[in-house]
């Protein structure tokens, strides 16, 4: 009998997993913007009861710090098209040293392996199919997320204007034994989500800083775009790096700098994401989440497949709160457990 309660157990359990990941794929479209306006609100939400604090009325609060976030993103966008207006104005010249670089390339790999530049080109050509495929599966996904955040930005001013009525709409769902400790939760995971995106924020402005410094001294042409594109790929935890350093190695070769150059870029990138891995986001963020390595590298493929670019941005926040969650219910400790980098928890 106990066997056949635990297998029913296993299986509900497993149905509920599977049925959660349907909603989630399946709701992407609503739940993606929703998701990034309730951690943008409580971003902002110090901001806003700090404004009440000295008088103003509570709309008016909350319009000035919404505003105030949609201006952020506004002058960033700006300074991207500013510099992607000129970066278009010098077309001809990036074909010129792409061609000069391409030649070069064939040259050596011809020499070292012995694969003609014929076969060669063949290969490029059969790769270069796949291209405009792959460049619009990514401007869709941006365009999605650009799109998401600009709904989110809806969402905010209706989340802080309803969220005492949404604190207490939870609260009377919950049963009254349980309502301190639901309290806690909610403080837990509202400071949990708002540290860890102040402090990413943070680190981002840190990070563009120094790499349009260092970009502009190493000869990169148009440093500030690329510094800002590399700093905002690092809301992407691992992979964000990896693609940012990729594209800055690319934008050095057709700036025209010299192979030991191009090393020198390198050396730079690697010990400024040391720099960020090790000192930055510890002492700025330090460990907000709580999340043992391999819940990290999983929940952001997890999401990723789920959500493409949108969920790995998110990934980490979400299991994080997830694991909060987990923490407060007794049946579900195993899980927070597993999830923690807390060993003690």
């Amino acid at each position: 009998m106990n066997t056949q309660n635990s297998a029913l157990s296993f299986l509900v359990k497993l149905l509920i997993v599977i049925a959660v990941v349907v909603i989630l794929y399946f709701g992407a479209q609503l739940l993606i913007p929703l998701i990034y306006a309730v951690m943008l609100a409580l971003l902002i939400l110090p901001l806003v009861n700090r404004l009440i604090k000295i008088g103003l009325p509570e709309s008016l609060s909350i319009g000035i710090a919404s505003v105030s976030l949609l201006a952020v993103f506004i002058g960033i966008i700006a300074l991207i098209i500013w510099q992607g207006a000129e970066m278009g104005e010098n077309t001809a010249q990036f074909e010129k040293k792409f061609d000069s670089l391409y030649e070069k390339t064939q040259n050596k790999v011809n020499t070292y392996l012995g694969v003609t530049p014929k076969e060669q080109d063949k290969e490029v050509d059969h790769a270069l199919e796949q291209v405009p495929k792959k460049a619009f599966d990514f401007i869709s996904g941006a365009t999605m997320v650009l799109s998401d955040w600009l709904l989110a930005f809806v969402y905010i001013i209706v989340l802080l204007l309803e969220r005492k009525r949404m604190k207490q709409v939870v609260l009377k769902i919950i049963d009254d034994r349980h309502k301190t400790k639901a309290l806690h939760s909610m403080t837990e995971i509202s400071a949990t989500v708002k540290d860890y995106l102040y402090g990413q924020f943070l680190v981002t402005v840190v990070l563009a800083v120094v790499y349009a410094i260092g970009f502009s001294i190493l000869g990169i042409k148009f440093s500030i775009i690329l510094a800002i594109i590399a700093a905002l790929l690092t809301f992407i935890p691992y992979l964000g790096n990896i693609v940012g350093g990729l594209m800055i190695v690319a934008m050095g070769f057709m700036s025209g700098l010299a192979f030991n150059e191009v090393i020198y870029i390198v050396i730079f990138l690697s010990l400024v994401q040391l720099i960020e891995s090790y000192i930055l986001k510890p002492w700025i963020i330090g460990n907000e989440i709580s999340l043992n390595i391999f819940t990290v590298i999983f929940s952001i493929v997890a999401f990723s497949m789920l959500w493409g670019i949108a969920g790995s941005i998110i990934a980490l926040p979400l299991t994080s709160i997830l694991r909060i969650c987990f923490s407060k219910i007794e049946n579900l400790q195993p899980y927070a457990y597993l999830l923690s980098d807390n060993k003690k928890e």
